[in-house]
């Protein structure tokens, strides 16, 4: 059986205003719920910044690569005993 890691992905820091307005496109573009104004102050105002919880590995760290390509850094923190059977 496969066992499934959960965990959260988190942004920890945005280096310019340049790369904070990609990673404000880019959310609003996954978030369509959220207004980009919402999004553009969270991403302004907060860091480290949690972007999803409980999201498994594998998308979580698309995500993760994504955020990291635009100029961002993010990381996957594991959820502690998640561990899932399937």
């Amino acid at each position: 059986m496969a066992e499934a890691v959960k965990g959260t992905v988190v942004i920890r820091s945005i280096p310019s205003k340049d790369v904070e307005m990609k990673i404000v496109l880019y959310l609003a573009s996954i978030y369509t719920d959220r207004p980009p104004d919402e999004i553009s102050g969270l991403v302004a105002r907060t860091k480290p910044l949690t972007i999803v919880r409980d999201v498994n590995y594998m998308k979580g760290q698309a995500l993760v690569d994504a955020i990291n390509g635009l100029g961002a850094s993010a990381y996957f923190l594991r959820n502690l005993g998640n561990k899932t059977k399937h």
